[in-house]
């Protein structure tokens, strides 16, 4: 497992500190002798310099009374016992609030307060501009052991680091403050690796762990997230990515983020504030990466909040998701997982040269990722809609803009850039009173549909989801099938799911939940037997995603019914070889048997999926009229295990047949990237003849 380190010098520093802080309390010696070692903690951890650090501080300009260590915008108030009986002494609090009260009130910039006798140690704050006098507790933590030393420097960095407010979120102080160097990441890291480490047999943390496993092999391959502890540094990281993003989102739509991390932090997690606060719904949700709150695992998020409140998010930055990916998740692992992500520049160029009518294209990226595609298209809506209204912009980026990625980190952050995108309207949208209730379209889910029937989708009636969950004492798995007809009213069909784990979560009955919806028999019955699968993991411990898995999981289903009128987007850049064990035998049989595209011999290994996600894709939601336009590797343009690929023709094997939906790459031509990046000059080389549309 990868682990973040200190200096050797700095960690010795720092234990051999605590140690000599811990013997002074255990010997119950003087306050004075605890706030001097406290103060060599903090110059030595490199927390502040020893002429930042006032001793005796007064706490106000005409206070006759005197904190024990003023540091930055911190007051530290030192007593040999700060407990009464089995408590924190209420008396000690009382004084700790009294002096930033009195420095909120002489206007001396103090946030932040911490009440200590050596070994446990508690931060009082008093809010923030909207809550300028409410005084708001942390949970104490405990500091007993000399190894514990790091976490402690941590712990005081995340306080009296906290000099700076406005932030402006570009990406040197996302790097700097919310990166994968800042000490923010790293009390999160070691928290949440405890945590899982703890808990992580704990079924909520199981479940979620074995569906992220699964999801990310078949979006990234085979390499991606292998059992062991390379594995479980991925998913905490991951964790900490899609917690700081939900955090950074809600603080530019609510504002107020550290009250909600602290009296509310599992709510937080999940969306339930968002979605109660502001009707935005699907943003955030119980999906694969809330495992700690349910574990009570909460100071992580508060650390968190209170960094991420240091911006200011009023401009709506752009690309702020997938700069804060590169910053957690490294080049070089990036590089092994594949994960390449479209330059902003070349996604303008493509959204620009297909969508000509945003406000009456429907637009699907079947691979996100982040969501770059995403913003462009939202923003070519917002710059084409001079003439609506906020709710009307609002509606149609909704309606006008989908994407789907079966990454379910890649999915947390393209919601995060559609909201960002959509922020202003959406701001106008609610200021207006018109407009309460949005559903962002980002879905996790398989666009090339491989759990589905291959053959015509059209032409069943329901959308079966294998869990992969076995019942108590059954050897089966627990398998949900949804009626299409139901799934297509995506916001009635949204609600009915929420309703359904809503009851299940406080042991309702559900049969009441599903008869105040307007179903016909056969449909209310597939709803029972879906309540009555949801209910069995939850006794089981096993409910806590289900709802989000099922709500997202139907959405490229019930999309390629619909059709749509541009498809763009990045394709996994995996060659068959690279791919998932679980899902090779079924991407060749396609390849072969119903494109007839694959090359076999010494090819095979070396084929690029990315030709079979733009064949699949465009079959399953394009319709005649559809324009497809995707970043494709240049081996699809030029080898020749892709010339039956690039003739747009494709048969099904034994029926002799040209399949419905048979490309034509004749009406654009390719832009050929290479010599760009070989030469850097800004033009497009073309080809001999066209080959690929938009390629």
């Amino acid at each position: 497992m990868q682990t973040d380190q200190f200096s050797p010098n700095q960690n010795t520093n720092i234990e051999r500190n605590l140690t000599s802080l811990l013997e002074v309390h255990h010997r119950g010696l003087p306050e004075t002798n605890i706030a001097a070692h406290i103060r060599d903690i903090i110059v030595d951890a490199g927390l502040a310099g020893r002429d930042e650090i006032t001793m005796e501080e007064h706490p106000a300009g005409h206070d006759a009374r005197r904190v024990d260590i003023y540091v930055r915008n911190t007051f530290i108030e030192v007593k040999k016992d700060i407990t009464s009986g089995n408590t924190i002494s209420s008396a000690h609090l009382a004084q700790l609030d009294g002096y930033l009260e009195a420095a909120a009130a002489d206007g001396k910039g103090v946030q932040n307060g911490i009440l200590t006798d050596g070994k446990l140690w508690l931060e009082r704050n008093v809010g923030d501009r909207h809550h300028a006098m409410k005084v708001a507790a942390r949970n104490h933590r405990e500091f007993d052991q000399p190894s514990q030393a790091v976490r402690l420097k941590e712990w005081l960095d995340s306080i009296i680091d906290r000099q700076e407010t406005d932030l402006v979120p570009n990406a040197a102080n996302l790097s700097k403050y919310l990166g994968e160097g800042s000490p923010v990441f790293r009390m999160a890291n070691q928290l949440l690796t405890q945590a899982y480490e703890s808990d992580r047999d704990a079924p909520t943390v199981e479940v979620k762990r074995r569906l992220w496993q699964d999801l990310l092999q078949v979006a990234l391959g085979r390499d991606a997230a292998q059992a062991g502890d390379e594995s479980d540094w991925l998913f905490i990281r991951h964790t900490y990515i899609t917690s700081l993003v939900a955090v950074i989102m809600q603080q530019q739509l609510l504002g107020d983020i550290v009250r909600y991390a602290e009296d509310h932090p599992d709510a937080l997690l999940k969306g339930r504030i968002l979605a109660e606060q502001s009707g935005l719904h699907g943003v955030i949700d119980a999906d694969l990466f809330t495992w700690p709150t349910e574990i009570d695992q909460n100071e992580y998020l508060r650390a968190i909040a209170r960094q991420v409140e240091r911006f200011d998010w009023e401009d709506n930055p752009r690309e702020v998701a997938p700069i804060l990916y590169q910053n957690v998740i490294s080049q070089e692992e990036r590089d092994r997982l594949s994960e390449y992500y479209t330059p902003r520049w070349l996604a303008q160029e493509i959204t620009n040269a297909l969508i000509d009518d945003p406000l009456n294209q429907r637009v699907l990226d079947p691979a996100c990722g982040s969501g770059t595609f995403i913003e462009t298209a939202v923003e070519r809506i917002r710059d084409h809609a001079c003439n609506l209204s906020p709710t009307e912009t609002l509606r149609k980026m909704q309606e006008n803009v989908a994407g789907i990625d079966i990454n379910p980190v890649a999915v947390q952050l393209a919601k995060a850039t559609w909201v960002m995108a959509a922020a202003d309207t959406i701001r106008a949208a609610f200021a207006n009173q018109d407009e309460r209730s949005v559903v962002v379209p980002v879905y996790l889910g398989d666009s090339m549909q491989l759990r589905y029937d291959t053959g015509t989708l059209v032409a069943t009636d329901d959308i079966t989801l294998d869990t992969g969950e076995s019942d108590p004492g059954e050897g089966d798995t627990v398998v949900f099938r949804i009626p299409k007809s139901l799934a297509r009213d995506s916001a009635q069909f949204d609600r009915l799911i929420f309703d359904l784990a809503d009851a299940i979560d406080q042991g309702h009955d559900t049969s009441r939940v599903v008869h105040r919806y307007d179903l016909d028999e056969a449909t209310r019955a597939s709803v029972i037997d879906m309540a009555d699968s949801m209910r069995r993991l939850h006794q089981a411990d096993r409910n806590h995603v289900w709802a989000y898995y099922i709500r997202n999981m139907t959405r490229p289903a019930v999309i390629a019914d619909d059709k749509v009128d541009v498809i763009i987007g990045n394709p996994p850049w995996l060659t068959y070889g690279q791919s998932a064990d679980i899902i090779r035998e079924e991407l060749r049989s396609m390849s072969e048997d119903r494109y007839q595209i694959w090359a076999g011999g010494n090819f095979a290994p070396h084929q690029e999926l990315a030709t079979l996600f733009y064949t699949r894709c465009a079959e399953l939601y394009a319709h005649a009229g559809t324009d497809v336009g995707m970043v494709m590797p240049h081996s699809a343009l030029r080898t020749g295990q892709h010339r039956k690929w690039r003739t747009g023709s494709y048969k099904e094997k034994g029926r002799g047949r040209t399949i419905q939906n048979a490309l034509d790459f004749q009406t654009k031509e390719p832009w050929d990237l290479v010599p760009i990046l070989i030469t850097g000059e800004n033009s497009r080389s073309r080809l001999g003849k066209p080959i690929q549309d938009w390629a």
